[in-house]
């Protein structure tokens, strides 16, 4: 939609679906939004493991992480070993990760319903580099995103990349 139709028409269309959730149900918060879907991500999506109550965005548990990769590889012909991935070096991912902090306090500044759309949606980043794949998002893991090790970018990469996936 984005590079159809233009940044205006991504804005309306986030805006509506930020505004409908509190004015047609019952929901009270943005927390108990988020715990709703995931809900709904576990009665759609049997293989994807998602997160016990409110775990942190960042997934750093190594048996999640394993299992995610294995729904990649059922993606891409079932090869685990064919997506090349391996733990990425702790000082690029805390790179990465202070950068995705900021462009997440950024859309809290410049695009608010952006940001709680984004904080309902998308329930795990998780991190491993790969020769092959710099991360993605999978229909068959909903709310996930494999961040991959793109130490270069910066504020508006990981933007795009965030609102893409």
């Amino acid at each position: 939609m984005y590079f159809l139709m233009g940044k205006d028409a991504v804005w309306k269309v986030i805006s509506r679906l930020a505004e409908m959730p509190h004015e047609r149900s019952g929901w009270g918060s943005q927390a108990s939004m988020r715990r709703d879907l995931v809900d709904f991500y576990r009665m759609v999506q049997l293989e994807n493991p998602l997160p016990e109550a409110d775990l942190p965005l960042f997934c750093t548990d190594q048996a999640r992480t394993k299992a995610l990769l294995n729904l990649y590889s059922k993606e891409n012909g079932g090869n685990l070993e064919a997506l090349k991935a391996r733990p990425m070096d702790p000082r690029i991912q805390n790179q990465i990760e202070s950068k995705i902090i900021r462009c997440l306090s950024g859309w809290k500044v410049l695009e608010p319903d952006l940001a709680k759309i984004f904080d309902v949606v998308v329930h795990t980043l998780f991190f491993q580099a790969s020769e092959g794949y710099g991360g993605g998002s999978l229909a068959s893991a909903l709310g996930v995103i494999w961040v991959g090790e793109n130490e270069r970018w910066e504020g508006r990469d990981w933007q795009e990349f965030l609102l893409h996936e």
